[in-house]
């Protein structure tokens, strides 16, 4: 891909021409010039632009009426909010869920150059460009409002946490570069000895991806059909049009096999206009049997129950 900077034209990025970069924050966009040249006699808004829209309303989770259940019998509610763009969840054996806060570590280089100012304009815009926390957190236990009662920093100081896993007594993380291992007592809400690297892994350059998490639903909380079947989430992807994920879907199975179509289960991630109000990600079954999910645009973890009985 070539850049080359002109004073009116603007920049050239493979055979199309970015006009500008307008706005910060939730209005800002790109334009591309399909053909011809923007100039003083064809201004920039008469010339064939392709207008490319990257806002981000982030979905107000006091209010979650803007994600829609669309499979009967469930509901849904904030379990905790106000993270730092949660990515992955692990319930341990007490109950406690661990929630992953992060995100793509920092490249080397990478905000350097035309290249690296524009990739960094786009990924901020559409929710993904955050420094990456770096951290777990844990929650406990659940309120009279469905929130968690305790929150704590369970492990700082990572380098962009993925995977968790529970072995024995030791506490797996899957760090972008490493796979370490901490000391773990049953209970405990936050762990402070220094990890173990227990074997090294290959970061390389990061490969953006449009992430799937998957669970088998084996909790009897939900109604029977969900039983036994698969619970996916759909991260869907900023850069594609028209989009597609950025949804929760259920996937039927019988003696082992996929049984229909996926059917929607959690939606709303994106407004009507197509702007992302939230990205799911992870997925995990509670202790109680309730079906979380972790949002890292909205930075929720949200709570799919069955549907309270009328009154």
């Amino acid at each position: 891909m070539r850049f080359l900077l002109k004073s009116r034209q603007g920049i050239l990025l493979g055979q199309h021409r970015v006009h500008c970069v307008r706005g910060d924050g939730p209005s800002a966009c790109i334009e591309f010039c399909e053909s011809g040249e923007p100039s003083e006699e064809t201004p920039p808004n008469k010339a064939a632009f392709r207008h490319f829209a990257f806002r981000q309303s982030v979905l107000d989770a006091a209010a979650v009426g803007g994600n829609d259940i669309t499979a009967t019998g469930l509901a849904v509610s904030a379990y905790a909010t106000g993270l730092d763009h949660p990515r992955m969840l692990h319930v341990l054996p007490n109950g406690d869920v661990l929630v992953a806060e992060s995100n793509t570590p920092a490249e080397h280089d990478a905000g350097s150059g035309l290249k690296g100012w524009i990739k960094k304009r786009v990924m901020k815009n559409a929710g993904a460009g955050v420094p990456s926390p770096d951290r777990i957190t844990l929650l406990r236990g659940i309120g009279a409002d469905g929130l968690a009662t305790t929150r704590t920093v369970f492990l700082q100081g990572l380098h962009s946490p993925f995977g968790m896993a529970l072995v024995g007594s030791y506490f797996y993380v899957a760090n972008t570069d490493a796979l370490v291992r901490f000391p773990y007592r049953a209970g405990q809400t936050t762990i402070t000895e220094p990890g173990t690297k227990f074997i090294d892994l290959p970061a390389g350059n990061i490969n953006h991806h449009w992430t799937k998490d998957l669970i088998v639903y084996d909790a009897d909380l939900l109604a029977k059909h969900y039983r036994d079947g698969a619970f996916i989430g759909q991260h869907g992807s900023w850069n594609r049009k028209p989009h597609s994920g950025y949804k929760v879907v259920f996937v039927g199975f019988v003696d082992g096999q996929p049984s229909g179509r996926p059917q929607d289960v959690l939606t709303g991630f994106l407004s009507a206009d197509g702007h992302a109000r939230g990205r799911p990600v992870g997925i995990a079954v509670d202790r109680s049997g309730a079906v979380l999910v972790a949002d890292d645009v909205g930075n929720v973890i949200w709570r799919v129950i069955p549907l309270p009985p009328s009154r």
